[in-house]
């Protein structure tokens, strides 16, 4: 009998040892908490095409009249039946899905020992794209104080239009910097995951300067003096169409301005995001 019971025990005890206990075992090895900087550059991509293309550009469009809501949710928008709630998903896909990532790519760049200033800079390039969506929609945004949920700050003040085209020109300004040192300094070098410029830094760099003339341009009645440098920035700027910063999209990856479908004609091709 105390055989039977000290078998008992050993495998109860077995048993209590053997078990894995904790949050480790929700862990899926197919969906890793942390991302390289080449998979989140492609993402960032990804969600800024749906931030040019999408909802906001449609809604955008019938408001000026550009465009006619004839269906669903747009006709909607054509009566002017607008409530705030409309622009949730909007602003989640800029803060939450792309401008936040963007964040994180842009500190994952800086870490020691995977550094990567070419990654940093073409962040800073499309985190400056984005905010400038934003801004030019919403007029005041939160920026300074935006992407600190996760330390608490769960009401970021709204900057000024002003400072937040101030913030948008010292980005770009940084992006080129970081474009501009050797390859041999990063850890990682973009190239197919790059899904704009397939890697190349050069017109990075002058997409970032074009940017940079066109926010500057619009804030030149503020500021007087700009217009040389708006001049210069150009002259280093997109100068063939070779060079242009464009989402693309061919016979298997429609333009979602396709899906809005104008005359029932489906539009196709590459959409321009600079």
């Amino acid at each position: 009998m105390k055989n039977k019971v000290k078998l008992l025990y050993a495998l109860c005890f077995t048993a209590i040892v053997g078990c894995k206990t904790g949050d480790d075992l929700y862990i899926s090895p197919n969906n890793p908490l942390d991302g390289n900087l080449p998979s989140m550059l492609t993402a960032a991509e990804v969600n800024t095409f749906q931030n040019v293309e999408g909802d906001l550009s449609r809604m955008s469009s019938i408001l000026v009249q550009h465009s006619v809501g004839l269906n669903a949710q747009y006709s909607d928008v054509q009566n002017y039946r607008i409530t705030q709630g409309d622009f949730d998903n909007v602003w989640i896909g800029l803060y939450t899905n792309t401008m936040y990532n963007l964040k994180l790519m842009i500190d994952k760049a800086k870490i020691t020992e995977t550094k990567s200033p070419y990654y940093e800079g073409i962040a800073k390039v499309m985190m400056a794209l984005n905010i400038s969506l934003a801004t030019d929609l919403w007029g005041d945004v939160p920026y300074s104080e935006a992407f600190q949920w996760t330390t608490g700050n769960k009401t970021p003040k709204l900057d000024s239009q002003q400072d937040v085209y101030t913030s948008i020109d010292k980005l770009l300004a940084d992006a080129i910097t970081d474009l501009s040192v050797a390859e041999d300094e990063n850890y990682y070098l973009p190239a197919e995951d790059d899904l704009i410029f397939k890697g190349d830094v050069e017109k990075w760099m002058k997409a970032a300067y074009t940017l940079r003339a066109r926010f500057l341009n619009r804030t030149s009645s503020k500021q007087a003096g700009t217009e040389a440098k708006v001049l210069d920035y150009l002259k280093k700027g997109i100068s063939s169409n070779d060079e242009n910063m464009i989402a693309p999209h061919d016979e298997n990856s429609q333009n979602q301005w396709g899906l809005f479908r104008l005359r029932e004609e489906v539009i196709w091709g590459e959409q321009y995001i600079c």
